[in-house]
């Protein structure tokens, strides 16, 4: 089965990987074909395994392992990402200078899930307290946002969904999730 693998941590707040040490990381845990697609930790390959809880589960202590820090990760098959793209909440709504396209990944986990129905649920759209960030659709764990500049600045639905739904995330703008499920 192909899997994409979103990480948190990687190549932010002076947590560096290069892309050919994270290849090998994912090629020692017995992954096939691992690609690695930009800087921003995002890992795609083949494994037989199907538990994703387990999975994750073997990735994250791993990361944590081979790099001294816990990285968060959130895994997609290749079938879901495609969905996902189908999905497109952003047919009409297109990236502009006031306005960017991201997709927030959460745990698919029947708690988070629960969650996110219960805080974001048929009130979309939701917007942050600065109104810098607007939840335009919620498609199971994945959240679809815009990030809109105010006062010079974009927000970033990361920050604003971990607070709200108090679980971790991680967000890719909707170029990079399209290109990764392709």
């Amino acid at each position: 089965m192909i899997y994409i693998a979103f990480l948190r941590a990687i190549n932010v707040g002076g947590h560096v990987v290069k892309m050919d040490d994270l290849r090998r990381i994912f090629e020692s845990f017995g992954f096939k074909n691992v690609e690695t697609y930009i800087q921003s930790g995002n890992v795609i390959f083949e494994t037989s395994t199907t538990n994703k809880k387990t999975l994750t589960q073997k990735i994250e202590k791993g990361l944590n392992k081979e790099l001294g820090y816990e990285v968060a990760t959130f895994l997609r098959t290749k079938e879901e990402m495609r969905a996902l793209v189908k999905y497109d909440p952003f047919k009409t709504i297109k990236a502009s200078d006031k306005a960017k396209t991201y997709v927030t990944f959460l745990h698919q986990t029947s708690e988070v899930l629960r969650k996110t129905s219960e805080v974001l649920g048929k009130k979309v759209p939701v917007f942050s307290r600065k109104k810098d960030v607007e939840v335009i659709g919620v498609r199971e764990c994945d959240v679809f946002c815009l990030s809109h500049l105010v006062d010079g600045s974009f927000g970033f639905p990361n920050l604003f969904l971990e607070k709200e739904l108090k679980t971790p995330a991680t967000t890719r703008n909707w170029t990079t999730v399209s290109k990764m499920a392709e």
